[in-house]
């Protein structure tokens, strides 16, 4: 066999890349390290993994390996086959009906923002209905002003503000009390003197994205929703998260409380947000 010379550092190379690659301190001399390269075969990677957003990972390469969940930012309230988002957004001729109708212990918390701004003629409801009346809504100019509706009191103020374009979008409550932000910074907390009675017909039902007004859909308006909850007395009844079918991507409602995915009964599509 022929003699050939050998730069030390290249051995050392060798050497050092084959110890990360087994996880080992082991020295070797040269007439060993042609076994020890064989070795590695079938050894996999270690490391974290970093789980980001829904779908599915691949961990079949990794020998060993931490998992990186955020905690918060990943949905998990919503059945396989949906996936859950952060919010969606309807253009102003979407609808969803809950079919809850409201008494005078029914609470309504609905975050959302206007996507639009400036002046227009008339009304709009992101949720609610008039028979009897329970809504929250926002006339002649997007966002200024945030008027509420519940039974016997009308009107119970038009002191918040009802637009803002972040994703730390307010909360607000609608009950007998009266109206509520109860999201900071945005804590503007107005209460009215306590409303007796839920006036009109009972065989209307809560809508989101418009209001529901003897089984016409009117007052539908451009919002990014991200969460409605409604209760009947101390009992939570539905509990609204954005949701897309996977196999159809169509995007709706999945109320988390009952177990069901609400389609969109409007014109138009929900258009989803983050995931």
């Amino acid at each position: 066999m022929a003699n050939i010379l050998v730069e030390r550092n290249s051995l050392s190379d060798i050497a050092n890349s084959i110890r990360a690659k087994l996880g080992v301190q082991t020295t070797y001399k040269p007439s060993q390290m042609a076994d020890a390269i064989d070795s590695i075969s079938g050894i996999t990677p270690t490391g974290t993994i970093s789980i980001t957003s829904n779908g599915t990972v691949d961990v079949t390469q990794y020998a060993n390996a931490s998992v990186d969940v955020p905690t918060g930012d990943i949905p998990h309230e919503v059945p396989e086959g949906y996936t859950q988002l952060k919010y969606c957004e309807s253009s102003g001729t979407q609808i969803v009906d809950t079919g809850v109708k409201p008494t005078v212990n029914t609470k309504i918390q609905i975050k959302f923002f206007y996507l639009q701004t400036g002046t227009y003629s008339g009304y709009v409801t992101p949720t609610g209905c008039q028979t009897p009346p329970i809504s929250i809504y926002s006339r002649n100019t997007f966002g200024v002003g945030g008027y509420c509706t519940f039974g016997d009191k009308v009107d119970f103020t038009s002191t918040f503000q009802a637009y803002f374009p972040t994703d730390d979008a307010p909360i607000y409550e609608i009950c007998k009390t009266g109206a509520t932000v109860i999201q900071p910074p945005y804590t503007d907390r107005v209460y009215s003197t306590q409303a007796t009675a839920m006036s009109g017909s009972d065989t209307t039902t809560i809508a989101i994205f418009g209001r529901n007004n003897a089984g016409v859909y009117e007052r539908k308006c451009p919002i990014r929703f991200f969460r409605e909850k409604i209760w009947e007395g101390e009992t939570l009844v539905r509990d609204y998260v954005p949701c897309m079918i996977d196999a159809t991507e169509e995007v709706g409602l999945y109320d988390v409380v009952g177990g069901e995915f609400y389609h969109n009964i409007g014109t138009g599509v929900l258009v989803g947000g983050e995931y």
